[in-house]
């Protein structure tokens, strides 16, 4: 437990490190034990850290943490979540113009039969 509490996330790889922390909270299996709260406040201290809505949405999904979390801790993870969109099912408008004239732009200046380019053989 404490070398998951000592460790540092790796860039890149918040979803992955919070479902470590998920599973060892599993093995802790009870709010009443003395490593359940460090566990869970090290594990909202990492999603807010990187700002990782995907990581943010896993945190209210686990009923474990959930009874744990303080109410600015859910908060924080509902709003993070929130401000990525995710589950909107849709993106705002001026983001969605944004990429549909980017790819407008992209096919436009690929030449005609190159729909392989090299990389991607």
């Amino acid at each position: 437990m404490n070398a998951y509490l000592d460790h540092r996330p790796e860039p890149g790889r918040t979803v992955f490190d919070v479902r470590l922390g998920l599973t060892l909270l599993d093995t802790v299996g009870s709010t009443e034990h003395p490593v359940a709260r460090r566990l869970a406040d090290a594990l909202h201290r990492r999603v807010a850290d990187a700002r990782d809505g995907h990581a943010a949405r896993e945190l209210p999904a686990h009923p474990l943490l959930t009874t744990l979390a303080t109410h600015r801790q859910a908060q924080d993870c509902a709003d993070l979540v929130q401000a990525c969109a995710l589950g909107t099912g849709t993106i705002p408008s001026e983001l969605h113009d944004a990429l549909s004239a980017a790819l407008h732009t992209s096919d436009a200046e690929r030449p005609l039969g190159s729909a392989n380019p090299s990389y991607c053989r």
